[in-house]
Protein backbone atom coordinates (compact mmCIF):
# COMPACT_ATOMS: atom_id res chain seq x y z
CA UNK A 1 0.00 0.00 0.00
CA UNK A 2 3.00 2.40 0.49
CA UNK A 3 4.56 1.70 -2.86
CA UNK A 4 0.80 2.80 -4.16
CA UNK A 5 0.37 5.86 -1.86
CA UNK A 6 3.88 7.09 -3.29
CA UNK A 7 2.85 6.63 -6.58
CA UNK A 8 -0.56 8.99 -5.93
CA UNK A 9 1.82 11.88 -4.47
CA UNK A 10 4.35 11.21 -7.24
CA UNK A 11 1.30 12.03 -9.54
CA UNK A 12 0.17 14.93 -7.09
CA UNK A 13 3.44 16.55 -7.38
CA UNK A 14 3.96 15.88 -11.55
CA UNK A 15 -0.23 17.86 -11.79
CA UNK A 16 -0.99 14.61 -13.22
CA UNK A 17 -4.13 14.49 -10.68
CA UNK A 18 -5.86 16.95 -8.54
CA UNK A 19 -5.72 17.54 -4.60
CA UNK A 20 -9.49 15.93 -4.59
CA UNK A 21 -8.22 13.11 -6.57
CA UNK A 22 -5.06 12.32 -4.40
CA UNK A 23 -7.43 12.13 -1.12
CA UNK A 24 -10.38 10.38 -3.62
CA UNK A 25 -7.88 7.32 -4.31
CA UNK A 26 -6.03 7.37 -0.79
CA UNK A 27 -9.34 6.61 0.67
CA UNK A 28 -10.52 3.86 -1.93
CA UNK A 29 -7.23 2.29 -1.37
CA UNK A 30 -7.65 2.56 2.04
CA UNK A 31 -10.86 0.74 2.40
CA UNK A 32 -9.91 -1.78 -0.22
CA UNK A 33 -7.33 -3.38 1.67
CA UNK A 34 -9.15 -2.79 5.13
CA UNK A 35 -11.57 -5.12 3.79
CA UNK A 36 -9.28 -7.75 2.48
CA UNK A 37 -7.73 -7.65 5.98
CA UNK A 38 -8.08 -11.33 7.20
CA UNK A 39 -9.35 -11.48 11.15
CA UNK A 40 -8.54 -13.90 13.51
CA UNK A 41 -10.94 -16.94 13.73
CA UNK A 42 -8.83 -19.29 15.24
CA UNK A 43 -6.46 -20.67 17.44
CA UNK A 44 -3.11 -23.13 16.78
CA UNK A 45 -1.22 -24.80 19.73
CA UNK A 46 2.30 -26.58 19.12
CA UNK A 47 3.94 -27.60 22.03
CA UNK A 48 7.89 -29.30 21.63
CA UNK A 49 9.64 -30.81 24.28
CA UNK A 50 12.97 -32.52 23.88
CA UNK A 51 12.09 -34.19 20.76
CA UNK A 52 8.25 -34.87 21.35
CA UNK A 53 5.59 -33.22 19.58
CA UNK A 54 2.10 -31.72 20.53
CA UNK A 55 0.41 -30.29 17.42
CA UNK A 56 -2.89 -28.92 18.54
CA UNK A 57 -4.91 -28.21 14.84
CA UNK A 58 -6.43 -24.80 14.37
CA UNK A 59 -9.38 -24.47 16.19
CA UNK A 60 -12.39 -21.75 16.16
CA UNK A 61 -12.19 -19.83 18.70
CA UNK A 62 -15.31 -20.23 20.15
CA UNK A 63 -14.69 -23.48 20.42
CA UNK A 64 -11.38 -22.98 21.79
CA UNK A 65 -14.00 -20.12 24.41
CA UNK A 66 -16.44 -23.15 25.18
CA UNK A 67 -13.52 -26.08 25.96
CA UNK A 68 -11.66 -23.39 28.72
CA UNK A 69 -15.53 -22.59 30.13
CA UNK A 70 -15.91 -26.39 30.44
CA UNK A 71 -12.01 -26.04 31.78
CA UNK A 72 -13.27 -23.29 34.54
CA UNK A 73 -16.19 -24.87 35.83
CA UNK A 74 -14.80 -28.34 36.29
CA UNK A 75 -11.52 -26.24 37.97
CA UNK A 76 -13.76 -24.46 40.60
CA UNK A 77 -15.03 -28.22 41.27
CA UNK A 78 -11.84 -29.40 41.64
CA UNK A 79 -10.34 -26.88 43.91
CA UNK A 80 -13.33 -27.57 46.28
CA UNK A 81 -12.92 -30.75 46.78
CA UNK A 82 -8.97 -30.56 47.04
CA UNK A 83 -7.35 -31.66 50.46
CA UNK A 84 -4.29 -30.09 49.42
CA UNK A 85 -5.72 -26.60 49.58
CA UNK A 86 -6.43 -24.39 52.37
CA UNK A 87 -10.26 -22.07 52.56
CA UNK A 88 -8.07 -18.78 51.86
CA UNK A 89 -5.92 -20.65 48.71
CA UNK A 90 -9.61 -21.41 47.56
CA UNK A 91 -11.28 -18.48 48.14
CA UNK A 92 -7.88 -16.52 46.10
CA UNK A 93 -8.54 -19.11 43.27
CA UNK A 94 -12.61 -18.36 42.93
CA UNK A 95 -11.59 -15.05 42.82
CA UNK A 96 -8.96 -15.13 40.09
CA UNK A 97 -11.13 -17.80 37.75
CA UNK A 98 -14.28 -15.48 38.40
CA UNK A 99 -12.23 -12.56 37.06
CA UNK A 100 -11.40 -14.23 33.63
CA UNK A 101 -13.94 -12.66 31.16
CA UNK A 102 -13.56 -15.08 28.31
CA UNK A 103 -15.91 -13.24 25.96
CA UNK A 104 -14.35 -10.25 25.99
CA UNK A 105 -11.21 -11.93 25.07
CA UNK A 106 -12.21 -13.78 22.14
CA UNK A 107 -14.01 -10.17 20.95
CA UNK A 108 -10.32 -8.42 21.15
CA UNK A 109 -8.83 -11.90 19.16
CA UNK A 110 -11.42 -11.67 16.67
CA UNK A 111 -11.33 -7.71 15.73
CA UNK A 112 -7.00 -8.70 15.47
CA UNK A 113 -5.16 -9.52 12.47
CA UNK A 114 -3.83 -13.30 12.67
CA UNK A 115 -0.42 -13.38 14.97
CA UNK A 116 1.67 -15.14 17.38
CA UNK A 117 -0.36 -14.51 20.43
CA UNK A 118 2.67 -17.06 22.95
CA UNK A 119 6.23 -18.19 21.71
CA UNK A 120 8.02 -19.22 24.03
CA UNK A 121 11.66 -21.00 23.52
CA UNK A 122 14.10 -22.28 26.53
CA UNK A 123 17.90 -21.24 25.51
CA UNK A 124 18.30 -25.33 24.56
CA UNK A 125 16.26 -25.26 21.75
CA UNK A 126 14.36 -28.03 22.78
CA UNK A 127 11.38 -26.65 24.61
CA UNK A 128 9.10 -24.22 22.71
CA UNK A 129 5.64 -23.38 22.86
CA UNK A 130 3.98 -21.63 20.50
CA UNK A 131 0.29 -20.38 20.42
CA UNK A 132 -0.91 -18.85 16.87
CA UNK A 133 -3.84 -16.42 16.34
CA UNK A 134 -4.80 -17.45 12.81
Amino acid sequence: MNKEIKKILGQLDKGEISGKDAIKIVKELRTRNISYQKKASKIKIVIKDDGKKINIPAIPLSIAKLLVNIALKFSKIGIKHSKNVNEEWEKHIRNVLNEINLKELVDILRSCEPFDFVDISQNDGKTKVKITIL
